[in-house]
């Protein structure tokens, strides 16, 4: 499996505490190793769920044709060239959350190891806490970092809410630390940020993915594969939602500026039920953490004029 997660094992040995009596030794080797393995299990996680989905989207369409038609060569061409564009997005993405290594040729296999390791890793200790660093909230880290192994221990996904606690941690050890140290907490926290951008980047483009499909079956009437493709989709989002990522409800509410871009609007006709400004459609849906209400991606929607 690669020399990166042997690694992992032997620093998570090395350094299970963080020595606050004496700041400038504080080692968060242990601490990062827990949010990248955290994000690798999340995402391992996501896309297994993903290409189940897909699979089921895929199969639906293509038991609908009784024939080869020109129109099912069409869409399979269509598909191909989504999964094809998925698959890019998802090596993609491996590569920058586990730091520069090729995609794992097994899924499965890979998720059981990453599974164990977790499972494996040492408790993380605080020692000598003392009211400067109580106000810090360093208490909340092991109770975060153990919630993270209990989940992966049942198979479920890590609470975001949980990372952002372990994150939120690491940063804290900024106001105490040397400036040396200070350069290596600086550096994981912006590793980490842009391994969560890729998480979300992945996660957004998994959705479209689907929702492609679901519109392009909506514009062509093809009404018994949208319901089984909107059933597929629901099941997708409500699996996010484990993940800690909610969607924006946004079709019916009142256009919120901060949480939705308008792209368009329709005349009052087209939904008579609807007043001004209430949103008519979602182009492309929004998400949000669901514990923190921080935005992930705004809904660009049409709106009633």
């Amino acid at each position: 499996m690669g020399r990166k997660i042997e690694n992992q094992k032997e620093q998570s040995e090395q350094y299970n505490t963080i020595d606050l009596a004496n700041i400038k030794r504080v080692e968060i080797n242990s601490v990062s190793i827990y949010l990248n393995m955290g994000l690798i299990w999340n995402s391992i996680c996501l896309v297994g769920i993903y290409k189940e989905c897909f699979s089921k989207v895929r199969s639906s369409i293509m038991k609908g044709f009784e024939h080869q038609t020109d129109q099912m060569k069409q869409w399979e061409k269509s598909i191909c060239s989504i999964r094809d564009t998925m698959d890019r997005t998802i090596e993609e993405t491996y590569y920058v959350i586990r730091g520069g290594q090729d995609l794992m040729s097994e899924h499965d296999a890979y998720l059981t190891e990453v599974r164990e390791l977790i499972a494996d890793l040492h408790p993380i200790k605080i020692l000598d806490i003392d009211d400067k660093v109580e106000d810090l909230n360093f208490n909340g880290l092991e109770h975060s970092i153990k919630e993270i192994k209990d989940e992966v221990k049942k198979g479920n996904r890590v609470s975001f809410k949980s990372m952002q606690e372990v994150q939120q941690a690491v940063e804290n050890l900024l106001t105490l630390s040397s400036e040396t140290n200070n350069t290596n907490v600086k550096s994981i926290i912006e590793g980490y940020d842009k391994k969560i951008e890729s998480f979300l980047n992945l996660t957004l483009k998994a959705v479209d993915s689907l929702n492609m499909i679901h519109d392009f079956a909506k514009k062509t009437n093809l009404n018994e594969w949208v319901e089984q493709i909107s059933e597929i989709m629901n099941d997708f989002l409500h699996s996010l939602a484990s993940f800690g990522i909610e969607e924006i409800e946004a079709e019916g509410m009142f256009f919120d500026g901060e949480i939705m871009i308008s792209i368009g609007t329709a005349p009052p006709q087209v939904a008579p039920h609807l007043e001004k400004y209430q949103v008519y459609s979602v182009v492309e849906k929004g998400f949000r953490f669901n514990e923190t209400n921080q935005l992930i991606r705004e809904a660009k929607v049409i709106t009633i004029y």
